[in-house]
C-alpha cells in the first residue's frame, strides 16, 4: 500500500489548487514541506511572499494537484487547518484521493453572451456567446469570421454573475462552421498574468458550485 507521504511527494513543490471545502478556489499553493511524523502539510502561496487572506483552525480546505509524472494523474487531499501564519498554511491530511482526468484543466459551462474588443489588436466589439471556459481556454461561438492564429481580446467581461472583470487575451487554435450561420471557435489564452488567472479560476470553481446546487 502506498503511504500519504510517498503520494504527497508526487506532488511536492509544484502549484496545487486551494479550495474550500464546498470547492471555492482560494489560491494557488505550493507544498513546502511535508512532516510524516505529526501528518502535517505545509503550503506556501505559489507566487506571492505572504498569504493574502485570513484562515482560522479545524476549517476544511482541500488541496487539488496534477502529479509530477503525468498531468492526467490528481491528488485530491481533504483535510481541517491546523496553523495559519503569514507566510504559510499548516493542514492536517484526512483523506487523500488519487485519480485520473481526461484534462488537466476541466472545463465548465457558462453559456453567456459577451463582447470580442480587440482582434489581432484592432477594436471590434463583436458580440458572441460563451460556450465554456477552463484555466487554459475558452469556447465560443459568433458569426464573426476569425482565422486560425488570430488573437482576440475579451475586456471588461464577466463570466458569471457577480464574478470578476476580466482582460484576458486569447489564440484561435480550432473552427467549426455551425448549421446556424455561426461559427465555434476553442481558443488558448496567451501571456496571461497570475492574477488574471486566480480570477478565472475563482469564477470557475464559483461556476461549478451553482451548477451542482443547481441539480440538487
Amino acid at each position: 500500500m502506498i503511504s500519504n507521504g510517498e503520494l504527497i511527494r508526487e506532488i511536492m513543490d509544484t502549484r496545487c489548487n486551494i479550495l474550500s471545502d464546498n470547492n471555492r478556489f482560494l489560491f494557488f499553493g505550493r507544498i513546502a514541506f511535508y512532516d510524516s511524523i505529526n501528518q502535517k502539510i505545509r503550503v506556501e502561496d505559489y507566487y506571492h511572499p505572504y498569504l493574502r487572506m485570513c484562515f482560522y483552525p479545524d476549517t476544511p480546505i482541500k488541496l487539488h494537484s496534477a502529479t509530477k509524472e503525468n498531468n492526467k494523474e490528481f491528488l485530491m487531499v481533504e483535510g481541517l487547518i491546523s496553523l495559519s501564519m503569514d507566510t504559510y498554511l499548516q493542514f492536517t491530511p484526512m483523506r487523500i484521493l488519487k485519480k485520473e482526468e481526461s484534462r488537466y484543466y476541466f472545463r465548465q459551462n457558462v453559456m453567456e453572451p459577451s463582447l470580442i474588443s480587440f482582434v489581432n489588436q484592432k477594436a471590434t466589439g463583436t458580440p458572441c456567446t460563451v460556450i465554456d471556459i477552463s484555466g487554459s481556454g475558452i469556447a465560443f461561438q459568433s458569426k464573426a469570421d476569425y482565422a486560425v492564429g488570430d488573437q482576440l481580446w475579451f475586456y471588461n467581461q464577466r463570466f458569471c454573475n457577480h464574478g470578476a472583470i476580466h482582460n484576458i487575451k486569447c489564440q484561435v487554435v480550432r473552427k467549426n462552421k455551425l448549421e446556424n450561420f455561426q461559427y465555434f471557435y476553442g481558443c488558448q489564452f496567451v501571456d496571461m498574468e497570475p492574477g488574471e488567472e486566480e480570477k478565472l479560476f475563482s469564477d470557475i470553481f464559483a461556476l461549478q458550485v451553482a451548477s451542482r446546487g443547481a441539480h440538487k
